[in-house]
């Protein structure tokens, strides 16, 4: 059997990270009262646009520090190019989305800073995250966001070309202890996994080789699972197994830890605190179109899930390249408020 494999430390694995708990998806009880039902609504503050997301959100991913700091969101794009945000901060519930930007139908977007791992450097108090967006000609920009808003799009810029259709790319925080962010990619015709470490809108040469056998694993950033201030690595294997690989703070990682199963035709966002606790939690997908929110109790365990929204449309929408979209997006300023989050409901 064919398995993903990173450059390892043999070293003896912290006591933090044997205590796992192995998540799965397809038994996970409901806690009642304890969720939210969030449907594609907003407040409509956009003239000419739709109030609510059209048709199914692709590209769902958990970015931090959107609205405000610690108050991140869950980013989706319709069937319109319209890139939408539903507010994270409090448990499983999600705010009412707001529309933060147009011209997104043939662009793939990446948080840049999704995870919150970043250095002081790499975060000032203006500007403390970015998103990348890769178009269908495989152009790369760099769009900024800001706490409570989302800033002037003549700070958009291409940073970067020929990451063509099929690249796996994802930016996972600072894997290398610069304080600034790393990307992991994996090309399309083979499965060898390189870091691109991004450092002031550009990225640095050499494009290390850190892996190896990727082909058909799903790669994901995690946050800090392990609870030691470093980022880690998840990779959803083809059989749906979950994996866990504990990143060292030098660009290398631990030995991989199995941590679930089940997760085959699930859509995993990038891990994230999604509720403010400062652990780091995951969100998921289910094939049905449900979203659920999987609490991080530390230590790489997490609690039962919790339904956090529907209506968001199965997995595996693809982005639109028939050539009649836009090759760059589109930010739509936002007012400098923390929105309103939806109260709970009974499940």
């Amino acid at each position: 059997m064919h398995l993903a494999s990173l450059r390892v430390d043999q070293s003896k694995r912290r006591a933090s990270v044997r205590r796992l708990l192995v998540i799965t998806v397809g038994t996970g009880l409901m806690l009642s009262g304890m969720v939210t039902r969030v449907q594609a609504k907003s407040d409509g503050s956009q003239k000419g646009m739709s109030a609510s997301p059209e048709g199914v959100l692709r590209n769902l991913v958990l970015a931090q520090d959107v609205f405000s700091k610690n108050q991140g969101a869950v980013l989706g794009i319709d069937q319109a190019g319209v890139l939408w945000a539903y507010p994270t901060g409090a448990g499983s519930q999600l705010g009412k989305p707001r529309a933060v930007g147009t011209g997104f139908g043939g662009i793939d977007v990446y948080p840049l800073d999704g995870v919150g791992l970043m250095g002081q450097s790499a975060r000032n108090l203006l500007s403390t995250n970015k998103i990348l967006g890769v178009n269908c000609a495989g152009d790369m920009h760099r769009y900024y966001l800001m706490y409570g808003g989302w800033d002037d799009n003549d700070l958009t810029l291409r940073v970067g070309k020929g990451w063509r259709t099929g690249f796996q790319i994802v930016p996972v925080g600072d894997l290398t202890g610069d304080t600034n962010p790393d990307v992991l990619a994996v090309p399309p015709d083979s499965g060898k996994l390189r870091l691109y470490r991004f450092d002031h809108d550009r990225f640095r040469f050499p494009y290390p080789q850190v892996g190896n056998g990727w082909q058909g694993y799903r790669l994901l950033a995690a946050g800090d699972l392990t609870g030691d201030g470093r980022a880690d690595v998840l990779g959803v294997a083809p059989d749906g197994d979950l994996f866990l690989y504990p990143g060292k703070g030098d660009g290398s990682f631990s030995r991989r830890i199995k941590i679930g199963y089940g997760w085959k035709g699930w859509d995993v966002l990038s891990g994230g605190d999604v509720d403010g606790d400062g652990l780091n939690d995951l969100m998921a997908r289910s094939p049905s179109g449900d979203l659920f929110f999987y609490k991080g109790l530390g230590g790489s365990r997490f609690a039962k899930k919790q339904l956090a929204g529907q209506g968001f449309g199965p997995p595996g929408t693809k982005r639109d390249c028939s050539g009649k979209q836009p090759m760059k997006g589109t930010i739509i300023p936002l007012p400098w408020h923390m929105p309103n989050l939806i109260p709970i409901s009974p499940a």
